[in-house]
């Protein structure tokens, strides 16, 4: 059993924020505990313009409804209670996995997926203003309280690939990030407080199995129109890397035609979790 906890201190840091930011509904004044009940009200006073963007033809209209009139406070319940739940999630950490030390990984800046993201931004999905407004004083708890390592130009789960690589079957990596399941080894998930093994057949699955579907969570488009029953039916019975490779490929092709290639190589960079620091993902050889 592995005896070092990598922890996703990303993952540990947002949930634990988000757990204690509440988002509040104002509309003329008046307050609501939920957005729906904002929406609502919105509705039965006429309250709404619509998108113009969205078709008619197409799109109801109550679904065409936008809600100008509604603004969003957030409040945070409390430090204390926020690093409370910190502890109690670390403490739950290392008593299910049974480890003697741990290590906590921070994303930093300069995250190099920026730059090479070119069929869409990378991770230009997210709504910056939904960011919990505690979720600095969280990281900033996880680094005096448990040493958590901030790392620059590259993520956090690129730093737990990389030592789980190095550290083999004694370490253990602790998140509820699917992206991680393409690194062979122990994982355990935070969320569920499961621990199980990924052997390296199914670690490279999973990570061509992304390259079909991409990552809706950072706008990584894949394939268009590949979701997770076609992956999986697409890769079946497939038994090397190079097989897997001229398949996706294969569909690639069929949807970027010329840049089929290229396509698929930036997307398998962005998706690719680090084994080494600053190596690349590159195509299988022959016999891979």
């Amino acid at each position: 059993m592995p005896k070092i906890a990598l922890i996703d201190g990303d993952i540990v840091a947002y949930r634990n924020a988000s757990a204690t930011c509440r988002n509040w509904y104002y509309v003329r004044g008046l307050e609501f505990k939920y957005k729906k009940e904002a929406v609502a009200y919105c509705d039965e006073h006429g309250l709404y313009d619509h998108d113009p963007t969205k078709n008619p033809k197409k799109i109801s209209e109550k679904r065409r409804r936008t809600y100008p009139e509604i603004e969003v406070q957030q409040v945070i319940e409390g430090e204390g209670i926020t690093k409370y739940n910190v502890d109690q999630m670390m403490l739950r950490i290392l008593e299910d996995t049974g480890v003697e030390d741990y290590e906590v990984w921070l994303t930093g800046t300069g995250n190099y997926r920026h730059e090479i993201a070119t069929i869409q931004e990378y991770k230009g999905n997210r709504d910056r203003d939904k960011t919990p407004l505690n979720l600095q004083m969280v990281r900033d708890y996880l680094v005096s309280d448990y040493a958590a390592n901030t790392v620059d130009g590259i993520e956090a789960d690129d730093m737990l690939g990389i030592n789980q690589t190095a550290g083999g079957d004694s370490t253990v990596i602790c998140s509820v990030d699917k992206d991680l399941r393409m690194i062979k080894g122990w994982h355990y998930n935070i969320k569920e407080r499961t621990t199980d093994y990924v052997e390296q057949d199914e670690a490279d699955y999973n990570f061509y199995y992304q390259l079909l579907t991409g990552d809706t969570s950072d706008h990584i488009k894949g394939v268009p129109g590949i979701g997770d029953k076609t992956a999986h039916k697409i890769l079946a019975n497939l038994a090397t890397n190079m097989d897997r490779y001229a398949k996706v490929l294969d569909k690639y092709n069929q949807v970027y035609g010329t840049e089929g290639a290229a396509a698929l190589l930036e997307n398998a960079q962005l998706l690719w979790i680090q084994r080494e620091e600053g190596v690349m993902w590159t195509p299988p050889s022959d016999g891979a």
